[in-house]
């Protein structure tokens, strides 16, 4: 049984009793109840901004997939949440385990980790179909994620 039909269940039979030692004992489970009853709903409530989160997030996510080789900033991924900057950034985090920015990166960083596997392409040239317009930029963004230069990459994993 649950504690919610357990505490009715001692209330009710704390009334058939009706002495002194039942009224404390009713007032002590009806306090155990409410609690019972907050809780539940306290967590009915969160779980439900959690999946109204988690589909914001989802939308944020795709906006990036689905653009990760443009300019995308904090102000764009907004647009499609609605939320204070400093909110979705909370959220983002609570959500997905880190920042959307750091999120970008790693999306952007993966992509080229497959193109430089995949295709014959420059670096400059996957540089540029993964958000990176300046080539230095990008292979400073890749070293730090990876730990060696798209070239190195490329070399060893073909």
């Amino acid at each position: 049984t649950t504690t919610f039909e357990r505490l009715m269940r001692r209330i009710m039979d704390c009334l058939r009793i009706n002495d002194v030692m039942s009224c404390i004992q009713i007032s002590s489970d009806l306090h155990r109840l409410y609690l019972v009853l907050y809780r539940s709903s306290a967590e009915a409530a969160e779980a439900k901004s959690r999946r109204e989160y988690t589909a914001m997030i989802d939308m944020v996510t795709d906006y990036i997939k689905d653009n990760y080789n443009k300019n995308i900033t904090i102000d764009d991924m907004l647009q499609r949440v609605h939320l204070s900057k400093y909110h979705f950034i909370r959220i983002f985090r609570r959500v997905m385990g880190t920042t959307p920015y750091s999120y970008l990166t790693s999306y952007r960083i993966n992509m080229a980790k497959r193109m430089l596997r995949l295709t014959d392409k420059p670096v400059a040239d996957i540089a540029f179909d993964c958000g990176y317009p300046d080539t230095s930029n990008f292979i400073a963004h890749f070293k730090k994620h990876v730990g060696m230069k798209p070239v190195q990459y490329r070399h060893d994993y073909i």
